[in-house]
């Protein structure tokens, strides 16, 4: 059996070399293979004994080449090499697969050599058994079931044996001769050196030179049984040094054993390192107790003698209280300013000073238990004033004092206004406030002589710009749809905007301008004013001027007007749409890029940082000349400006803005999700993803709590040459209603599916009335003559009937609604028209009339403020 030949097959270099060196210090000759494919090739070129197989192994694994050895040469017996200690997979493999037997990992050399002998032995009792001799056979075969039975329940109970120790949470080793004889692999795990290396190095390299002698002594004096631990483990504690330097404490029982038939010493491992510094820790901790408690003693012992000089000392302080609180009692009763104390709790009012009591004309016991809130409140007539009717002290900080102004109401009804100062204060653990009131009447009435109306100064600038016309025709057949968005933070602020078609030798442009005047103050809007108006000015009165050269203009005269202080500019975007070419030229002045949305897929922000068209806020320095972009419109493009308060609007809550990258995404990911999708519909999906982003719930037609003004403006290039048309001829009144019925069905499932809302009733009424209105005033009835009605797609809905009279003074219809036109036959109709349409237009001397519906109904009041707008720069260049 010493001459047989092994097979040692493993992926792991470090295991091959362990086994090769065990077997051939035993004579055996080793052939070695890194995987199972390797190995049979070795098999099939050279006879073999025993092949020792890896399971984990690549190309081949053990299991497979197992098979193909056994189909080679049945004779060859294979053990297996598995980690796996689970008894019920290692019997599987043994049982289903032929192999001799297996060998745990990690492996001992005694262990390893008695196997290897069992199996030679097996393979040479096989060889030798004479095939004649049945009897003898026979009781080969019982001695070789007994040898595997026996060899089989040897290793079931070292199986357990090694489930028991590989599961413990201690590292567990046999120490003998100063080297380690076993470990399980928790050792492995604490010491941080592999298998290999533990049973290499000698157990000291493992401590520091500290606990060397001690630890040695220990191990000795209990494998000498100088220590008595058979029936209870010998208890110590030393550092262990890990193979990466770091030393942890280890807390470790040693009991005496027997190892190969000499003494050892069995030794469980536990890292005990947290637990070592919480000793230390709670340690230091009792050291300092112990401190503190002997520096307490002291301090008590001072303190002691202070209170009694402090004894004597507070009579004397009661004593001046006293006369303190005498002396506060006076100048409540002579102070000219009313005060009331309130409980900070329930607002109930708890003293009042005689000034109080004059002022209100109160009594005092009917004054007390009343609410503050009923006698003082808010003037619901100030900007920013209180969030809630009634104002709750639990805003008040009780280390800081707070002033409001606010109305005070008398005991005649009467109310008066005041200057609140309010304090808050602490005694005998009750929290009070104390409000100090200064009447303020007769300098509010002042104020109010003297105070700017906003509204008018909102009018003035309405009257500069006018509103904005919901559709200004291009080149034929193209149009623009023009949607605004104002949300100021305040009544108004510093935004403002204008869309305005001109005319400019024989041809038309318009030109869109959209500001951001810094500030929010009243003087805000009337800078927006004058910046407007001397733009406007600037436009009429040098038509010719490029955009870029006006703004040049608009600039040196707002920086030489005088009523622009330092800080006080303007950032604005400015474009000019030639009609008849459709070029715009855009400059931006220190403002915010605007959007372009072409087709389904491209977005553009222009103009670029640093590209034409970027230039520095307006009046901000004098002599600038300015730059400008141009860009070619195209049929269908949608552009949309907007002011910084739209990206800055996550800054109130989230300390962040929407920066120009997300903002641009947002815009390619509506483009990409709603192919064709109206600009009056990307503005509504972009205050929604800012709201969003912000933590704000701000609509388009709603509130702005952002602290910003949001403007935004949005321009859409429409077809107007995609009409749907129909001809109605209509024989008697009686038909009107089906026919109106047939036309309604076959545009409103259309309307919805583009997303208007509200239309059922308003389609078919304005249906109903036009048609009825062109039958009866337009063709005065007459059957032979038709009513033609057409309806195009768009931002909003537009609808056309024309008929075939001499028309009428549309401008003269009379108002249903006042008394003296209750009796009259006619003006309801268009009443209605005007009053649920978006807009209403009379061309043809009143024959042919074009309404719009937007998708929302909300009455645009442009038409009549554009009728009413006063063309100021006319007029001036008339007179």
């Amino acid at each position: 059996m010493m001459n047989s030949k092994i097979l040692v097959a493993d992926d792991d270099p470090d295991i091959r070399d362990i086994l090769i060196e065990m077997l051939s210090k035993e004579g055996f000759s080793v052939i070695a293979a890194d995987n199972g494919e390797n190995a049979v090739k070795v098999v099939e070129s050279q006879s073999i004994n025993l092949a020792i197989l890896d399971i984990d192994m690549p190309k081949m694994d053990g299991i497979e080449a197992l098979h193909r050895i056994k189909a080679i040469d049945p004779e060859i017996e294979v053990l297996i090499i598995t980690g796996n200690a689970n008894l019920e997979s290692l019997r599987m493999t043994i049982a289903g697969n032929g192999a001799f037997d297996y060998i745990l990992k990690p492996f001992f050399r005694v262990e390893l050599i008695n196997t290897v002998q069992n199996a030679l032995v097996k393979q040479a009792f096989l060889q030798k058994k004479d095939p004649g001799k049945k009897e003898a056979d026979q009781r080969l075969i019982h001695l070789s079931a007994d040898f595997e039975k026996r060899t089989g329940e040897l290793r079931e109970s070292q199986i357990k044996y090694r489930e028991i120790v590989e599961s413990s949470g201690d590292s567990i080793i046999i120490f003998q001769a100063n080297r380690i004889r076993f470990a399980n692999n928790n050792m492995s795990t604490l010491s941080g050196y592999s298998m290999k290396e533990i049973f290499d190095i000698p157990f000291s390299d493992l401590l520091i030179d500290e606990d060397k002698k001690m630890v040695r002594e220990n191990l000795d004096n209990v494998s000498e049984g100088i220590i008595k631990s058979e029936e209870a483990p010998f208890i110590f504690r030393f550092r262990l040094k890990r193979k990466n330097g770091v030393c942890l404490w280890i807390g470790t029982g040693i009991k005496k054993t027997i190892w190969n038939e000499h003494p050892a010493v069995l030794c469980f491992f536990r890292d005990i390192t947290d637990k070592k510094r919480a000793e230390e820790i709670l340690k230091n901790a009792h050291e300092q107790l112990e401190k503190k408690v002997a520096q307490k003693t002291i301090e008590l012992t001072r303190t002691n003698l202070r209170l009694k000089k402090e004894i004597a000392e507070r009579k004397q302080v009661d004593a001046s209280l006293r006369k303190n609180e005498m002396y506060l009692q006076n100048i409540m009763a002579t102070i000219q300013t009313a005060v009331i104390i309130v409980d900070a709790i329930t607002d109930k009012i708890v003293d009042a000073n005689p000034f109080f009591l004059k002022t209100t004309g109160f009594l005092k016991r009917n004054l007390i238990g009343t609410d503050c809130n009923k006698l003082i409140f808010p003037d619901i007539s100030q900007d920013n004033s209180w969030d809630t009717p009634q104002k709750s002290f639990e805003k008040f900080s009780f280390d800081m004092a707070s002033t409001d102004d606010c109305l005070l109401q008398t005991a005649g009804d009467c109310t008066r206004y005041v200057r609140r100062s309010t304090a808050c204060i602490h005694i005998d653990n009750q929290d009070y406030i104390i409000q100090s009131l200064s009447d303020i009447t007769d300098i509010k009435n002042l104020l109010k002589k003297q105070e700017i109306n906003i509204g008018l100064a909102k009018n003035i600038l309405n009257l500069i710009n006018k509103t904005p016309l919901r559709h200004i025709p291009l080149t034929n057949p193209l149009s623009m749809f023009v949607e605004s968005v104002s949300l100021p933070c305040l009544k108004e602020g510093g935004d403002h905007f204008f869309v305005q078609p001109m005319q400019k030798k024989g041809s038309t442009k318009t030109v869109i301008s959209i500001k951001d005047q810094s500030g929010h103050s009243v003087n805000c809007i009337l800078r927006s004013i004058v910046t407007d108006l001397i733009h406007q000015s600037v436009l009429h009165k040098y038509p010719d001027l490029s955009s870029e050269q006006a703004l040049a203009v608009l600039n040196n005269t707002i920086c030489t007007s005088g009523l622009f202080e330092t800080g006080d500019f303007v950032t604005a975007m400015t474009a000019v749409i030639e009609h008849d070419t459709l070029e715009m030229r855009y400059v931006s002045n220190g403002h915010p890029p605007f959007v372009l949305i072409r087709d389904s897929n491209i977005v553009s922000l222009l103009p670029n940082f640093d590209g034409p068209g970027s230039n520095i806020p307006i009046g901000w320095d004098q002599n600038r000349s300015f730059s400008a972009g141009t860009l070619q419109i195209q049929k269908g493009d949608r552009l949309i400006f907007f002011t910084d308060g739209l990206t800055e609007m996550p800054q109130i809550n989230h300390n962040r803005i929407i920066t120009m990258t997300d903002l641009k995404k947002k815009m390619e990911e509506i483009s990409a999700e709603n192919s064709g999708i109206r600009v009056s519909e990307i503005i509504k999906k972009l205050i929604q993803f800012a709201s969003d982003k912000s933590g704000l719930d701000i609509k388009a037609e709603g509130n702005n709590t952002s602290g910003d003004d949001i403007t935004i403006l949005g321009l859409e290039i429409e077809d107007d040459d995609c009409w749907e048309e129909n001809q109605l001829y209509v024989k008697e009144s009686s038909e009107i209603s089906s026919l109106v019925a047939r036309l309604y069905e076959r545009i409103s499932t259309r309307l919805i599916t583009l997303g208007f809302q509200d239309l059922n009733f308003r389609l078919y009424l304005l249906l109903e009335e036009t048609i009825q209105n062109a039958w009866k005033h337009g063709n005065n009835m007459n059957p032979d003559l038709p009513i033609t009605v057409s309806w195009r797609f768009g931002n909003d809905f537009h609808l056309c009937v024309c008929d075939q009279g001499a028309g009428f003074d549309f401008n003269d219809t009379p108002d249903p609604t006042l008394k003296a036109n209750i009796t009259r036959s006619f003006g309801r109709g268009i009443y209605l028209i005007r009053n649920f349409a978006t807009s209403v237009n009379f061309k043809e001397n009143g024959k042919k009339i074009i309404i719009t519906m937007g998708r929302t109904h909300e009455k645009n009041k442009q038409d009549k403020q554009n009728s009413n707008f006063l063309n100021l720069w006319e007029n001036i260049h008339s007179s």
